[in-house]
């Protein structure tokens, strides 16, 4: 007996998810988890509740005003923004956040921003020909910390 193939699948990566999160958090008034988890299911990513919860704490996505929204801008913050010449910004998170600053860089990435590497507490930022160090630096500054 042969079976349908299923329609929905697992996320590609935790950063895809994380990603399709913030999307969809921006995007659409979702109140609770099993309407995210459907709103997923249309996108073609199937995620258990104890995934999605663990994935929205970590992002610090909360309830607010009977739906979810992100912290801010959507950006999880960073610990420091740390200038590596000639051509890099590093970003130190909490361990285990950097794919989700990834994930947001990717989404909404700083002017200059040519790409994002993640490990589990640091992102390294490079900077597009034709930009500086020194304004990648400023815009992950604003992005990122608190001011003081």
């Amino acid at each position: 007996m042969r079976f349908p193939p299923t329609a929905q699948a697992m996320p590609r990566t935790a950063a895809h998810l994380d990603e399709k999160l913030l999307e969809l958090i921006a995007h659409e008034r979702i109140a609770d988890q099993f309407e995210l988890q459907a709103a997923l299911a249309r996108h073609g990513i199937k995620v258990s509740q104890p995934t999605l919860s663990r994935h929205l704490t970590r992002l610090g996505i909360s309830k607010r005003a009977g739906r979810y929204a992100s912290p801010g801008d959507g950006s999880p913050s960073a610990l420091a923004v740390i200038a590596a010449p000639p051509n890099l910004v590093v970003l130190r998170t909490r361990p285990g956040f950097a794919n989700a600053v990834a994930a947001v860089l990717d989404h909404q990435p700083l002017p200059g921003q040519a790409g994002t590497i993640a490990g589990d507490d640091t992102v390294f930022v490079a900077v597009a020909e034709g930009h500086t160090l020194a304004e990648m630096l400023d815009s992950a500054r604003y992005r990122f910390l608190p001011e003081d």
